[in-house]
């Protein structure tokens, strides 16, 4: 029985105002499961994050995810500035493998720009 590795260089990193989570890509893999740390240090899913099945690759070719910063923001509860951590781990017809380490990149929290007071000219 053939059970999957442990996933392996999980990274967050920000594309615009978006994060994209990719991971290295294992062979007779079902899905993956991607969870986010949340503001509480729970673990939860995040609507949108929905590459389960490893389809979708980037330019490098590695598995990714890639969700709104403001969506990650209000779904874990994570302050500004806060490292967007995430684990993953694969599963297929035999078994689920192990959670990965959690990743190792840097993306943060956005902080949102707050709203303008109305422009008014001086005459």
């Amino acid at each position: 029985m053939h059970c999957p590795q442990r996933v392996s260089n999980v990274v967050t990193d920000i594309k615009d105002a978006h994060v994209e989570v990719s991971w290295d890509a294992q062979s007779d893999i079902d899905s993956y499961e991607i969870l986010f740390k949340q503001s509480d240090s729970s673990w939860d899913k995040i609507t949108g994050c929905d590459n389960e099945d490893g389809s979708n690759v980037n330019a490098a070719g590695r598995p990714y995810c890639s969700l709104e910063n403001s969506l990650i923001k209000d779904q874990t509860g994570l302050a500004n500035q806060a490292l967007i951590v995430v684990k993953i781990r694969a599963k297929n017809i035999n078994c689920t493998g192990p959670w990965s380490i959690e990743n190792t990149g840097n993306a943060e929290v956005a902080a949102c720009p707050s709203k303008m007071s109305p422009i008014f000219n001086i005459d």
